[in-house]
Protein backbone atom coordinates (compact mmCIF):
# COMPACT_ATOMS: atom_id res chain seq x y z
CA UNK A 1 0.00 0.00 0.00
CA UNK A 2 1.42 3.38 -0.77
CA UNK A 3 1.63 6.26 1.06
CA UNK A 4 1.70 9.86 0.03
CA UNK A 5 4.31 11.70 1.33
CA UNK A 6 3.59 14.12 4.57
CA UNK A 7 3.22 17.47 3.94
CA UNK A 8 6.12 19.80 5.39
CA UNK A 9 5.73 23.41 6.02
CA UNK A 10 8.44 25.62 4.65
CA UNK A 11 10.41 27.09 7.54
CA UNK A 12 9.28 30.37 6.28
CA UNK A 13 5.39 29.39 6.72
CA UNK A 14 6.33 28.14 9.93
CA UNK A 15 7.76 31.02 11.30
CA UNK A 16 4.78 33.18 10.05
CA UNK A 17 2.24 30.85 11.95
CA UNK A 18 4.11 31.27 15.33
CA UNK A 19 4.63 35.22 14.84
CA UNK A 20 0.78 35.24 14.25
CA UNK A 21 -0.17 33.18 16.97
CA UNK A 22 1.88 34.74 19.69
CA UNK A 23 0.59 37.86 18.07
CA UNK A 24 4.01 39.23 17.10
CA UNK A 25 3.14 39.75 13.97
CA UNK A 26 3.44 42.92 11.65
CA UNK A 27 0.76 44.49 9.74
CA UNK A 28 2.52 42.55 6.60
CA UNK A 29 2.83 39.04 8.19
CA UNK A 30 -0.98 39.30 8.92
CA UNK A 31 -1.39 40.50 5.12
CA UNK A 32 1.33 37.78 3.41
CA UNK A 33 -0.28 35.14 5.51
CA UNK A 34 -3.89 36.11 4.56
CA UNK A 35 -2.26 35.88 0.65
CA UNK A 36 -1.32 32.07 1.00
CA UNK A 37 -4.12 30.49 2.95
CA UNK A 38 -6.93 30.55 0.27
CA UNK A 39 -4.37 29.97 -2.50
CA UNK A 40 -2.46 26.96 -0.64
CA UNK A 41 -5.00 23.78 0.91
CA UNK A 42 -2.26 22.26 2.19
CA UNK A 43 -1.17 25.91 4.55
CA UNK A 44 -4.57 26.24 5.24
CA UNK A 45 -4.68 23.06 7.39
CA UNK A 46 -1.64 23.53 8.86
CA UNK A 47 -2.49 26.98 10.25
CA UNK A 48 -5.76 25.95 11.43
CA UNK A 49 -3.94 22.88 12.98
CA UNK A 50 -1.55 24.90 14.60
CA UNK A 51 -4.03 27.55 15.58
CA UNK A 52 -6.28 25.06 17.24
CA UNK A 53 -3.19 23.12 19.24
CA UNK A 54 -2.13 26.73 20.02
CA UNK A 55 -5.73 27.37 21.41
CA UNK A 56 -5.48 23.78 23.69
CA UNK A 57 -2.14 24.79 24.95
CA UNK A 58 -3.47 28.34 25.89
CA UNK A 59 -6.31 26.83 27.72
CA UNK A 60 -4.51 24.14 29.49
CA UNK A 61 -1.54 26.22 30.48
CA UNK A 62 -2.74 29.74 30.62
CA UNK A 63 -0.01 31.15 28.70
CA UNK A 64 1.50 31.38 25.43
CA UNK A 65 2.16 28.00 23.55
CA UNK A 66 5.88 29.64 22.56
CA UNK A 67 6.81 29.51 27.00
CA UNK A 68 5.49 25.47 26.39
CA UNK A 69 6.56 24.07 23.27
CA UNK A 70 7.70 26.02 19.96
CA UNK A 71 5.44 25.54 17.07
CA UNK A 72 8.20 24.48 15.32
CA UNK A 73 7.88 20.84 17.45
CA UNK A 74 4.57 20.55 16.93
CA UNK A 75 4.74 20.92 13.24
CA UNK A 76 6.97 18.20 13.27
CA UNK A 77 5.36 16.08 15.81
CA UNK A 78 1.98 17.11 13.43
CA UNK A 79 3.54 16.43 10.10
CA UNK A 80 5.12 13.29 10.57
CA UNK A 81 2.11 11.40 11.75
CA UNK A 82 -0.49 13.00 8.98
CA UNK A 83 -0.24 10.71 6.29
CA UNK A 84 -3.06 10.20 3.52
CA UNK A 85 -3.94 6.48 2.41
CA UNK A 86 -5.35 6.75 -1.22
CA UNK A 87 -9.09 5.22 -1.74
CA UNK A 88 -8.69 2.19 -3.55
CA UNK A 89 -11.24 -0.79 -4.85
CA UNK A 90 -11.87 -3.77 -2.63
CA UNK A 91 -14.36 -5.55 -4.74
CA UNK A 92 -15.14 -3.21 -7.74
CA UNK A 93 -18.02 -1.72 -5.80
CA UNK A 94 -18.13 2.09 -6.11
CA UNK A 95 -17.43 3.61 -3.00
CA UNK A 96 -20.19 6.03 -1.85
CA UNK A 97 -19.23 9.35 -2.77
CA UNK A 98 -20.11 11.01 0.37
CA UNK A 99 -16.35 11.35 2.19
CA UNK A 100 -15.60 13.73 -1.21
CA UNK A 101 -18.64 16.03 -0.29
CA UNK A 102 -17.32 16.36 3.61
CA UNK A 103 -14.08 16.38 2.76
CA UNK A 104 -14.95 19.87 0.57
CA UNK A 105 -17.12 20.94 3.19
CA UNK A 106 -14.77 20.61 5.44
CA UNK A 107 -12.51 22.60 3.55
CA UNK A 108 -14.75 25.55 2.71
CA UNK A 109 -15.15 25.49 7.12
CA UNK A 110 -11.55 25.33 7.55
CA UNK A 111 -11.41 28.04 5.26
CA UNK A 112 -14.08 30.36 6.99
CA UNK A 113 -12.50 29.72 10.07
CA UNK A 114 -8.91 30.20 9.23
CA UNK A 115 -10.27 33.88 8.28
CA UNK A 116 -12.43 34.16 11.28
CA UNK A 117 -9.09 33.33 13.72
CA UNK A 118 -7.34 36.15 11.78
CA UNK A 119 -9.38 38.53 11.94
CA UNK A 120 -10.68 37.94 15.51
CA UNK A 121 -6.70 38.23 16.38
CA UNK A 122 -6.19 41.03 14.66
CA UNK A 123 -8.91 42.98 13.91
CA UNK A 124 -8.15 46.52 15.34
CA UNK A 125 -9.21 46.80 19.30
CA UNK A 126 -9.88 50.04 21.15
CA UNK A 127 -6.92 51.82 22.52
CA UNK A 128 -7.37 55.29 23.66
CA UNK A 129 -10.45 56.86 25.00
CA UNK A 130 -9.92 60.52 23.56
CA UNK A 131 -11.10 62.70 26.81
CA UNK A 132 -10.03 66.21 25.93
CA UNK A 133 -9.85 68.03 22.25
CA UNK A 134 -8.03 71.56 21.39
CA UNK A 135 -8.29 72.56 17.83
CA UNK A 136 -11.10 72.76 15.51
CA UNK A 137 -9.42 70.59 12.75
CA UNK A 138 -9.47 68.01 15.34
CA UNK A 139 -12.39 67.94 16.06
CA UNK A 140 -13.50 66.89 12.21
CA UNK A 141 -11.33 63.71 13.05
CA UNK A 142 -11.15 63.24 16.97
CA UNK A 143 -14.96 62.94 18.93
CA UNK A 144 -14.78 63.51 22.78
CA UNK A 145 -15.49 60.13 24.47
CA UNK A 146 -14.83 57.80 21.18
CA UNK A 147 -12.24 55.16 21.13
CA UNK A 148 -9.18 55.01 19.05
CA UNK A 149 -8.24 51.66 17.55
CA UNK A 150 -4.79 49.77 16.98
CA UNK A 151 -3.68 49.19 13.81
CA UNK A 152 -4.59 52.96 12.78
CA UNK A 153 -2.75 56.24 12.14
CA UNK A 154 -3.80 58.91 12.88
CA UNK A 155 -2.84 63.06 12.55
CA UNK A 156 -3.30 66.28 14.78
CA UNK A 157 -3.01 69.28 12.74
CA UNK A 158 -3.06 71.47 15.29
CA UNK A 159 -3.91 71.74 18.97
CA UNK A 160 -3.75 69.00 21.47
CA UNK A 161 -5.83 65.46 21.86
CA UNK A 162 -5.40 63.80 24.76
CA UNK A 163 -5.91 60.17 25.35
CA UNK A 164 -6.97 57.34 28.27
CA UNK A 165 -6.29 53.91 28.17
CA UNK A 166 -9.02 51.75 30.53
CA UNK A 167 -5.61 50.93 32.42
CA UNK A 168 -5.08 54.15 33.49
CA UNK A 169 -2.32 55.55 31.22
CA UNK A 170 -2.50 58.83 29.85
CA UNK A 171 -0.92 60.34 26.56
CA UNK A 172 -1.69 63.74 25.24
CA UNK A 173 -0.27 64.69 21.64
CA UNK A 174 0.59 68.08 20.87
CA UNK A 175 0.42 68.88 17.35
CA UNK A 176 1.49 68.74 14.32
CA UNK A 177 1.76 65.38 15.04
CA UNK A 178 1.21 62.20 12.92
CA UNK A 179 0.69 58.68 15.16
CA UNK A 180 0.25 54.68 14.69
CA UNK A 181 -1.64 53.37 17.88
CA UNK A 182 -0.01 49.17 16.33
CA UNK A 183 -1.20 47.83 19.48
CA UNK A 184 -2.03 48.05 23.09
CA UNK A 185 1.25 48.32 24.22
CA UNK A 186 2.88 50.32 21.60
CA UNK A 187 2.60 53.76 19.89
CA UNK A 188 4.58 54.65 16.61
CA UNK A 189 5.08 58.18 16.83
CA UNK A 190 6.20 58.95 12.98
CA UNK A 191 6.32 62.93 14.01
CA UNK A 192 5.01 65.58 16.76
CA UNK A 193 5.05 65.65 20.24
CA UNK A 194 3.72 63.68 23.64
CA UNK A 195 3.37 63.60 26.77
CA UNK A 196 2.68 60.55 28.93
CA UNK A 197 1.71 60.08 32.33
CA UNK A 198 1.51 56.56 32.80
CA UNK A 199 -0.52 55.16 35.75
CA UNK A 200 -0.86 51.72 33.51
CA UNK A 201 0.99 48.38 32.24
CA UNK A 202 4.90 49.86 30.40
CA UNK A 203 4.26 50.88 26.84
CA UNK A 204 6.79 51.60 24.04
CA UNK A 205 6.45 54.47 21.94
CA UNK A 206 8.53 54.17 18.57
CA UNK A 207 10.65 56.79 16.63
CA UNK A 208 12.74 57.37 14.09
CA UNK A 209 15.55 56.74 16.23
CA UNK A 210 14.58 54.30 18.42
CA UNK A 211 12.77 53.00 21.55
CA UNK A 212 11.18 54.52 24.42
CA UNK A 213 10.13 52.34 26.74
CA UNK A 214 8.64 53.46 30.11
CA UNK A 215 9.40 52.12 33.83
CA UNK A 216 6.49 53.69 35.34
CA UNK A 217 6.89 57.29 34.57
CA UNK A 218 5.82 60.95 33.41
CA UNK A 219 7.77 61.79 30.71
CA UNK A 220 7.60 63.57 26.88
CA UNK A 221 8.77 63.27 23.68
CA UNK A 222 9.69 65.69 21.23
CA UNK A 223 10.02 64.21 17.60
CA UNK A 224 8.86 67.35 15.60
CA UNK A 225 12.18 67.17 13.99
CA UNK A 226 12.30 63.55 12.49
CA UNK A 227 15.92 62.85 12.71
CA UNK A 228 15.93 64.01 16.42
CA UNK A 229 13.95 62.21 19.75
CA UNK A 230 14.20 64.27 22.75
CA UNK A 231 13.26 62.70 25.95
CA UNK A 232 12.30 64.34 29.38
CA UNK A 233 12.19 62.32 32.42
CA UNK A 234 10.03 64.09 35.35
CA UNK A 235 8.95 60.78 37.35
CA UNK A 236 10.53 57.42 37.24
CA UNK A 237 12.66 56.32 34.87
CA UNK A 238 12.70 55.65 30.75
CA UNK A 239 14.92 53.31 28.62
CA UNK A 240 15.87 54.15 24.89
CA UNK A 241 16.67 51.44 22.87
CA UNK A 242 19.10 51.98 19.18
CA UNK A 243 16.78 51.56 16.66
CA UNK A 244 19.73 50.02 14.79
CA UNK A 245 21.30 48.23 17.36
CA UNK A 246 19.02 47.07 20.06
CA UNK A 247 22.01 46.43 22.17
CA UNK A 248 22.63 50.38 22.23
CA UNK A 249 20.46 51.16 25.43
CA UNK A 250 20.46 54.38 27.65
CA UNK A 251 18.06 54.92 30.72
CA UNK A 252 17.08 58.57 32.04
CA UNK A 253 15.98 59.58 35.31
CA UNK A 254 13.98 62.30 36.65
CA UNK A 255 15.22 65.76 35.73
CA UNK A 256 17.58 64.23 32.62
CA UNK A 257 16.78 64.74 29.53
CA UNK A 258 17.88 62.16 26.45
CA UNK A 259 18.44 64.00 22.81
CA UNK A 260 19.12 60.60 20.25
CA UNK A 261 20.38 61.84 16.59
CA UNK A 262 19.96 59.47 13.85
CA UNK A 263 23.03 57.31 13.10
CA UNK A 264 24.37 58.80 16.43
CA UNK A 265 24.77 56.87 19.83
CA UNK A 266 24.78 57.49 22.88
CA UNK A 267 22.40 60.33 22.88
CA UNK A 268 23.00 63.73 24.39
CA UNK A 269 21.91 64.25 28.17
CA UNK A 270 20.58 67.66 29.54
CA UNK A 271 18.47 68.67 31.76
CA UNK A 272 14.35 68.07 31.46
CA UNK A 273 12.35 70.81 30.42
CA UNK A 274 8.04 70.63 30.80
CA UNK A 275 8.35 73.92 28.97
CA UNK A 276 8.39 72.09 25.65
CA UNK A 277 5.08 70.04 26.22
CA UNK A 278 1.38 71.02 26.42
CA UNK A 279 1.42 68.69 29.66
CA UNK A 280 -2.48 67.39 29.47
CA UNK A 281 -5.68 69.64 28.73
CA UNK A 282 -7.40 68.21 31.90
CA UNK A 283 -4.59 68.92 34.14
CA UNK A 284 -4.81 72.40 36.75
CA UNK A 285 -3.74 75.27 34.60
CA UNK A 286 -1.61 78.26 36.91
CA UNK A 287 -0.87 81.30 36.52
CA UNK A 288 2.99 82.80 38.34
CA UNK A 289 3.88 86.06 39.06
CA UNK A 290 7.54 85.81 38.30
CA UNK A 291 10.05 88.50 37.52
CA UNK A 292 12.93 86.11 37.65
CA UNK A 293 14.35 84.23 34.67
CA UNK A 294 15.46 81.49 37.53
CA UNK A 295 12.48 81.25 38.53
CA UNK A 296 10.41 81.52 35.11
CA UNK A 297 12.75 77.87 34.52
CA UNK A 298 12.07 76.11 37.83
CA UNK A 299 8.30 76.95 37.82
CA UNK A 300 7.72 75.71 33.82
CA UNK A 301 10.13 72.64 33.98
CA UNK A 302 8.75 71.06 37.43
CA UNK A 303 5.11 71.98 37.30
CA UNK A 304 4.90 71.91 41.00
CA UNK A 305 1.37 70.96 42.46
CA UNK A 306 0.94 68.88 39.17
CA UNK A 307 0.08 72.41 36.96
CA UNK A 308 0.45 73.62 34.13
CA UNK A 309 1.90 77.24 35.27
CA UNK A 310 1.88 80.45 32.73
CA UNK A 311 4.05 83.34 34.16
CA UNK A 312 2.46 86.54 34.39
CA UNK A 313 5.83 88.89 34.37
CA UNK A 314 4.71 92.50 34.83
CA UNK A 315 1.87 94.11 37.48
CA UNK A 316 -0.49 94.49 34.32
CA UNK A 317 -0.93 92.94 31.56
CA UNK A 318 -2.50 89.96 29.27
CA UNK A 319 -1.27 86.42 29.21
CA UNK A 320 -2.72 83.52 26.94
CA UNK A 321 -1.54 79.87 28.69
CA UNK A 322 -0.37 77.49 26.26
CA UNK A 323 -2.70 74.69 25.34
CA UNK A 324 -6.28 76.41 26.27
CA UNK A 325 -8.53 79.48 24.39
CA UNK A 326 -7.78 80.78 28.08
CA UNK A 327 -7.13 84.61 28.52
CA UNK A 328 -6.16 86.12 31.95
CA UNK A 329 -5.77 90.01 32.55
CA UNK A 330 -4.46 91.34 35.40
CA UNK A 331 -3.48 94.66 37.12
CA UNK A 332 -1.57 95.67 40.60
CA UNK A 333 1.13 98.56 41.39
CA UNK A 334 4.32 96.35 41.18
CA UNK A 335 5.87 92.97 41.31
CA UNK A 336 8.31 92.17 44.23
CA UNK A 337 10.32 88.77 45.48
CA UNK A 338 11.26 87.95 48.76
CA UNK A 339 14.76 86.14 49.76
CA UNK A 340 16.04 83.24 47.67
CA UNK A 341 14.94 79.48 48.50
CA UNK A 342 16.13 77.45 46.08
CA UNK A 343 12.70 75.00 46.55
CA UNK A 344 11.00 74.95 43.64
CA UNK A 345 7.61 74.97 45.24
CA UNK A 346 8.49 77.88 46.97
CA UNK A 347 9.42 79.67 43.81
CA UNK A 348 5.55 80.08 43.02
CA UNK A 349 5.08 82.22 45.64
CA UNK A 350 8.20 83.65 45.49
CA UNK A 351 7.17 86.67 43.70
CA UNK A 352 3.28 88.46 44.75
CA UNK A 353 2.03 91.28 42.42
CA UNK A 354 1.32 94.26 45.33
CA UNK A 355 -1.65 96.30 45.85
CA UNK A 356 -0.45 99.91 46.57
CA UNK A 357 -1.98 102.51 44.80
CA UNK A 358 -1.74 102.26 40.79
CA UNK A 359 0.24 105.12 38.91
CA UNK A 360 -1.22 106.83 36.11
CA UNK A 361 -0.02 104.14 33.68
CA UNK A 362 -1.18 101.25 35.21
CA UNK A 363 -4.47 103.21 35.55
CA UNK A 364 -4.20 103.85 31.65
CA UNK A 365 -3.46 100.26 31.15
CA UNK A 366 -6.07 98.87 33.55
CA UNK A 367 -8.65 100.64 31.35
CA UNK A 368 -7.59 99.78 27.95
CA UNK A 369 -7.89 96.26 29.28
CA UNK A 370 -11.20 96.74 30.47
CA UNK A 371 -10.63 95.78 34.17
CA UNK A 372 -12.86 97.36 37.18
CA UNK A 373 -11.19 100.33 38.47
CA UNK A 374 -11.29 98.46 42.40
CA UNK A 375 -10.68 102.62 43.40
CA UNK A 376 -7.68 102.20 41.31
CA UNK A 377 -5.63 100.42 44.18
CA UNK A 378 -5.14 96.78 45.20
CA UNK A 379 -5.17 94.22 42.78
CA UNK A 380 -7.43 92.92 40.22
CA UNK A 381 -7.00 89.32 38.63
CA UNK A 382 -9.27 88.53 35.50
CA UNK A 383 -9.90 85.20 33.71
CA UNK A 384 -12.03 84.61 30.44
CA UNK A 385 -13.18 82.18 28.01
CA UNK A 386 -13.46 79.72 30.43
CA UNK A 387 -16.24 78.03 28.98
CA UNK A 388 -14.15 77.13 25.69
CA UNK A 389 -11.61 75.91 28.20
CA UNK A 390 -14.08 73.86 30.16
CA UNK A 391 -16.01 72.19 26.77
CA UNK A 392 -12.22 71.32 25.54
CA UNK A 393 -11.31 69.25 28.61
CA UNK A 394 -14.79 67.88 29.30
CA UNK A 395 -14.64 69.54 32.59
CA UNK A 396 -18.27 70.18 34.28
CA UNK A 397 -17.06 72.61 36.22
CA UNK A 398 -13.98 74.51 37.94
CA UNK A 399 -12.42 75.28 41.55
CA UNK A 400 -10.78 78.80 41.58
CA UNK A 401 -7.50 78.31 44.25
CA UNK A 402 -5.35 81.21 45.71
CA UNK A 403 -1.33 81.75 46.73
CA UNK A 404 -0.22 84.19 49.05
CA UNK A 405 2.28 84.90 50.91
CA UNK A 406 4.61 87.69 52.82
CA UNK A 407 8.01 87.73 54.84
CA UNK A 408 6.67 89.88 57.58
CA UNK A 409 6.20 87.91 60.70
CA UNK A 410 2.70 89.96 61.89
CA UNK A 411 1.14 90.80 58.42
CA UNK A 412 -2.42 90.72 57.98
CA UNK A 413 -2.93 89.72 54.33
CA UNK A 414 -6.37 91.66 52.83
CA UNK A 415 -9.23 89.58 52.05
CA UNK A 416 -9.59 88.34 48.61
CA UNK A 417 -13.29 88.10 47.16
CA UNK A 418 -14.43 86.56 43.81
CA UNK A 419 -16.89 87.82 41.17
CA UNK A 420 -18.81 86.19 38.57
CA UNK A 421 -18.51 87.79 35.25
CA UNK A 422 -16.44 91.19 34.23
CA UNK A 423 -17.51 93.56 37.12
CA UNK A 424 -17.32 93.87 40.73
CA UNK A 425 -21.12 93.35 40.85
CA UNK A 426 -21.95 89.96 41.54
CA UNK A 427 -19.96 88.54 44.23
CA UNK A 428 -19.44 84.73 44.65
CA UNK A 429 -17.26 84.44 48.25
CA UNK A 430 -14.99 86.18 49.99
CA UNK A 431 -12.07 84.82 51.31
CA UNK A 432 -10.49 85.82 54.94
CA UNK A 433 -6.73 84.50 54.25
CA UNK A 434 -5.86 84.67 57.77
CA UNK A 435 -7.99 81.63 58.75
CA UNK A 436 -5.69 79.63 56.82
CA UNK A 437 -2.33 80.93 57.28
CA UNK A 438 1.01 78.56 56.80
CA UNK A 439 4.04 78.50 59.12
CA UNK A 440 6.42 76.69 56.68
CA UNK A 441 10.58 76.00 57.24
CA UNK A 442 10.24 75.83 53.29
CA UNK A 443 8.53 79.45 53.36
CA UNK A 444 8.92 82.22 53.46
CA UNK A 445 12.02 82.28 51.23
CA UNK A 446 14.49 82.93 54.08
CA UNK A 447 13.73 79.92 55.64
CA UNK A 448 13.03 80.97 59.16
CA UNK A 449 9.61 80.85 59.63
CA UNK A 450 9.23 84.74 60.21
CA UNK A 451 6.02 84.99 57.58
CA UNK A 452 3.63 82.63 55.92
CA UNK A 453 2.20 81.49 52.80
CA UNK A 454 -1.70 80.66 52.51
CA UNK A 455 -3.31 78.42 49.64
CA UNK A 456 -6.77 78.57 49.55
CA UNK A 457 -9.57 77.45 47.57
CA UNK A 458 -12.86 78.85 46.68
CA UNK A 459 -16.02 76.72 47.60
CA UNK A 460 -18.33 76.80 45.04
CA UNK A 461 -17.86 74.44 41.79
CA UNK A 462 -18.17 77.40 39.05
CA UNK A 463 -19.61 77.25 35.73
CA UNK A 464 -19.34 80.69 34.74
CA UNK A 465 -17.09 82.22 31.26
CA UNK A 466 -15.30 85.01 33.11
CA UNK A 467 -14.38 85.81 36.80
CA UNK A 468 -12.87 88.67 38.48
CA UNK A 469 -10.57 88.37 41.40
CA UNK A 470 -9.88 91.14 43.86
CA UNK A 471 -7.96 92.48 46.96
CA UNK A 472 -8.61 95.73 48.25
CA UNK A 473 -5.23 98.08 48.38
CA UNK A 474 -2.77 97.68 50.99
CA UNK A 475 -2.38 101.57 52.96
CA UNK A 476 1.12 103.23 52.26
CA UNK A 477 1.43 104.03 55.48
CA UNK A 478 1.03 100.12 57.13
CA UNK A 479 3.82 98.01 57.50
CA UNK A 480 1.99 95.23 58.50
CA UNK A 481 -1.27 95.34 56.25
CA UNK A 482 -0.78 93.33 52.94
CA UNK A 483 -2.13 93.05 49.66
CA UNK A 484 -0.89 90.50 47.60
CA UNK A 485 -0.98 87.96 44.92
CA UNK A 486 1.45 85.06 44.10
CA UNK A 487 -0.51 82.77 41.93
CA UNK A 488 -3.78 81.22 41.27
CA UNK A 489 -4.88 78.13 39.70
CA UNK A 490 -8.40 76.87 37.44
CA UNK A 491 -8.97 73.58 38.58
CA UNK A 492 -11.34 71.61 35.90
CA UNK A 493 -13.80 69.34 38.13
CA UNK A 494 -15.24 66.27 36.52
CA UNK A 495 -17.83 63.64 36.71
Amino acid sequence: MSQTTPYEPSPELIELVQRVLDKEASLDDIAHLNHIIPSDPEARRYFVKMRMLHSSLMDHYGQTSSNIISLKEAAKKSTSSQTVTPATASTGTRKPRRKSYLLAAAAVLLFSLAGTLIYQSFAPKDAYQVVAILGAENKEHFTTDSWLKTKEQYEVKTGLVELHSADGNKITIQGPAKFTIEDLKTIQLNSGKAWAVLDGPSIDIKTTQGIVRDIGTTFGIDHSNTKVTRVDVFDGKVQVTDKSTANNQAEAEAGVALIAVSESWPPDRTEADASLYITGLRRPVGFSFVNKPEDISAITSSLPLDTQWTPLIDHVGTAYPGGTNLEIRWAGSSLTSTGGNQSNLSKIYHTHLLGWPWSDNTIEKATDLQLPENGHTGIVLQIRNISKWLAETNAIGYKVEILRNTGVKNATLRPVSLYSGSTTTNLVETLDPMNEKILSADYPDQGNSVGFRVHQSFSDTLTEDVVTITVPGQPLQSNTIRSNISAARLIPVFK
